[in-house]
């Protein structure tokens, strides 16, 4: 390690800055669905000692210099691992894109990739050569991901603390300090290391010290976690049945494909199948719930969707549905507004007896950014609107 520190101190140009993005690359496996927390203590510990062998620029060059492109390159990697699950999108209508798709998740990750630069550049502006630096920076990093999950919309995607929640143990903590308080936590332990190398006149226990405070500090949230669900009384419900569905239908992400038809006939069929024997299908369900974007289309545009529902449901029955939902101009009947991304509650009668408008959609994937100023608007992925003079989903919130 002393051989990793003393490299990313003196680096410089492309070769730093691809040391970083493959460092950044390396810190995004910490995160869902992988979880590799470990390489968070092998790669932030670069972004400190690249930091600790930048060169102070003067005049606006010493807060977009060095120190910017160092958080901007570590910041790239991150995201372009990150954001890997957005590459999706682009297999819709048969993959006819997914030559863009590398571009589009390596523009997206620069794009956001500019608030750890920024937090970079700040941080070096305070910058020491003892622990105080760490801190220093983990809190830079901190107030980066909460501009960027609320400036513009905001993106608050793959936060950083993301990463010391691979169990409901270690998720509890949450309920104290936030997600920006774990992402602080989750900055700060990472970095421990970078106290150890280069080796100094310190002895070697002392130079450990923070490291083995930072597993402590895992260990009391796993502690914490642990006490907190075994003080936790769970009420089971003996009179819920739930049945979740996935139909699995990708062509349904466009509403210009979609066939009303041949998805309620596939989401009715698998509703009711049997698993075995013994299985009486929906006679015993007292919930079912279709996933998201399950009705690519409004029920008031095909009524016989609610009437096929409501013979499908047994007398009682509730189905949660993810559709759009078409909100009317007050006191226009004639004209209707923009959509929502819905959660729909329908009964056995096949009536809408309560929804919830997701609060906070993607932008681009889930709503178009600045569509006042467009000619036409779109949006893409599971709630893109009609292919001509579509609208996008808007924030029901």
């Amino acid at each position: 390690m002393t051989w990793l520190a003393e490299t990313a101190m003196l680096s410089h140009g492309w070769r730093r800055f691809l040391l970083l993005v493959v460092a950044g690359a390396l810190a995004g496996l910490s995160i869902p669905p992988l979880f590799v927390v470990p390489a968070l203590f092998v790669a932030f510990p670069i972004w400190v000692w690249c930091l600790d062998g930048a060169e102070r620029k003067s005049g606006l060059r010493r807060l977009f210099g060095p120190a910017f492109s160092i958080g901007f390159a570590f910041g790239w990697g991150y995201f372009t691992v990150a954001f890997h699950w957005l590459g999706a999108a682009f297999f819709v209508d048969g993959g006819v894109m997914i030559a863009l798709m590398p571009f589009a998740i390596l523009a997206l990750a620069a794009m956001i990739a500019f608030f750890w630069g920024v937090a970079s550049a700040l941080a070096h502006l305070l910058w020491s050569h003892g622990p105080r630096r760490i801190v220093t920076l983990a809190t830079f990093v901190t107030i980066a991901e909460w501009a960027r999950g609320h400036v513009l919309t905001g993106f608050p995607f793959d936060l950083l603390g993301y990463a010391l929640t691979p169990n409901d143990e270690m998720m509890q903590i949450t309920s104290v300090i936030g997600i920006y308080g774990l992402t602080f936590v989750a900055a700060l332990l990472a970095m421990t290391p970078a106290l150890i190398w280069p080796a100094d006149n310190r002895p070697l226990s002392r130079r450990l010290l923070p490291l083995f405070l930072a597993l402590g500090v895992i260990a009391a949230q796993l502690g914490y976690g642990y006490n907190r669900l075994a003080g936790t009384t769970a009420t089971p419900r003996r009179d819920v049945s739930m049945r979740l569905v996935q139909p699995m239908v990708y062509e349904h992400a466009d509403w210009g494909n979609a066939d009303p038809v041949a998805l309620i006939d596939r989401l009715i069929m698998l509703s009711d199948m049997r698993m075995n024997p013994e299985d009486r299908g929906l006679a015993d369900i007292t919930h079912l719930v279709w996933p998201e974007s399950s009705l690519p289309f409004f029920l008031s545009t095909y009524p016989d969707a609610s009437a096929r529902i409501a013979r499908m449901l047994p007398d009682g029955a509730m189905l949660s549905a993810g559709a759009p939902r078409q909100q009317y101009e007050p006191g226009d009947t004639r004209s209707a507004g923009q959509p929502f991304n819905s959660l729909l509650a329908i009964d056995s009668n096949g009536e809408v007896v309560a929804s919830y408008d997701k609060s906070h959609l993607v932008p681009f994937g889930e709503f178009l950014p600045f569509r006042n100023s467009s000619v036409g608007w779109a949006s893409s992925n599971s709630c893109r609107g009609p292919r001509a003079g579509g609208t996008a989903m808007r924030d029901g919130g």
